[in-house]
Order: structure tokens, then C-alpha cells, then sequence
């Protein structure tokens, strides 16, 4: 039998344990019969627990937890079978496998549904830290684009105000001031150079006349 529970988790549970011996003591007629009996039942529980555990369940089942639950229908069947077998219940655990009876069923559901939900809250809370620090890098992100826009705009306006500034102080007639200021230099350097031409063709003359003589 298989036990849904929380988050798609189920719990393997065997119901088939062999209550034959037992029902053979209570009919027994006389004690030793019934100590025989006893003790046969005793046995016979022990060898469904490991043939349970040779099983293993849990590695065909992803969903299900490493042991799986033998269930006992009375209390009156297990306290025979510890009476016969004292180790029992502790060889069983090792083997992975749990003796359950009606009062400690319902229980075992429960913790077991409890350890899982914690389990699932870990994983939540573990996402949640890790959806924290992608939002903080992110957010670090966002910073840093809006610093380096808010410079870019400074920028911006500092051009700006340098623009109106020079137009300010220039007055509506500073391109044409600029435009007679170059013609000034190309005058004065064509000056320059025609004088240094007389110059040249002066030193030239002087030099022939003593030759012509």
C-alpha cells in the first residue's frame, strides 16, 4: 500500500504481515503448544521485515523516504512477537524498516508529513535568499546606470550653459568679428611676404651692378 502525502511524498506501507502463528497460540490447548506458537509468530515477523528490507523500496520511488512501514493490525500481535523476540523492533529499524501498530500509525503519518513540510520551507527560504541577492544585484545595477545618466546630463547642461554663455558675451555680431579678424591676418601676411619680395629683388640689383662696371 502506498500513502500519498504533502508536496507528492508517499510512504511505502506493508499490510500483509502473517498473523497465522498467533491466532494458532490463542487456540492453543495447552501452554506449550501456545509458547511454540508464540514463537513461531515471532520468527515469521522477523523474516517479512527483512524480506521487506531486501526490497527496498525507496530506491524505486523518488518520492519516498529510505525506510518503509510494516504494518501490525493490534498491539496485541507486536507485544507477542517482542515477548518471543526482545531485539526485534531494534533490528527491524536497522534493516529500515518500521513496525507499525494502529496507535502509533496515525502518529507516524503525521511526523513524517511535519519533517517533510519543514524540509520544503528550507528549500523556500533558501530561494528566497538567493531571489534576494539576484534583486540586490540588480538593484546595484540600476544604481550604477542612473549615476552615470545623471552625469551624462550634467554634461549636457554644462555644455548648454557654456553655449549661452559664449552667445552672451559675443553679441549678435561675433561671427562676423571673427570673419574680419581672418581677413586682417591674410592682409597683414601678404603684406609680409611682398615686402620681403622688394627686399630680395633690392640685395639681387646691388649684387649686379658692380658686375656690369
Amino acid at each position: 500500500m502506498i500513502v500519498h502525502l504533502p508536496d507528492r511524498r508517499v510512504l511505502v506501507v506493508d499490510v500483509k504481515t502473517p498473523l497465522d502463528a498467533y491466532l494458532e497460540a490463542v487456540d492453543a490447548k495447552d501452554e506449550e503448544s501456545r509458547r511454540a506458537a508464540l514463537q513461531r509468530h515471532a520468527r515469521t515477523v522477523r523474516a517479512h521485515v527483512r524480506e521487506l528490507a531486501a526490497r527496498r523500496y525507496w530506491e524505486h520511488l523518488e518520492e519516498s523516504p529510505e525506510f518503509v512501514i510494516l504494518f501490525i493490525p493490534g498491539d496485541q500481535f507486536l507485544s507477542a512477537a517482542l515477548e518471543q523476540d526482545p531485539r526485534l523492533l531494534e533490528d527491524a529499524m536497522r534493516e529500515q524498516v518500521m513496525l507499525a501498530t494502529p496507535s502509533s500509525f496515525v502518529a507516524l503519518l503525521k511526523a513524517v508529513a511535519y519533517g517533510w513540510r519543514q524540509h520544503r520551507l528550507d528549500v523556500n527560504a533558501a530561494r528566497v535568499r538567493e531571489l534576494r541577492a539576484d534583486a540586490a544585484q540588480a538593484t546595484g545595477d540600476l544604481h550604477g546606470a542612473s549615476r552615470r545618466a545623471r552625469q551624462g546630463v550634467a554634461r549636457q547642461c554644462q555644455c548648454v550653459q557654456q553655449s549661452r554663455w559664449i552667445a552672451r558675451n559675443a553679441g549678435p555680431d561675433h561671427g562676423a568679428t571673427l570673419v574680419r579678424a581672418r581677413h586682417r591676418r591674410q592682409r597683414a601676411t601678404r603684406r609680409t611676404r611682398h615686402h620681403r619680395g622688394d627686399a630680395a629683388r633690392t640685395q639681387r640689383g646691388s649684387e649686379e651692378e658692380p658686375e656690369r662696371k
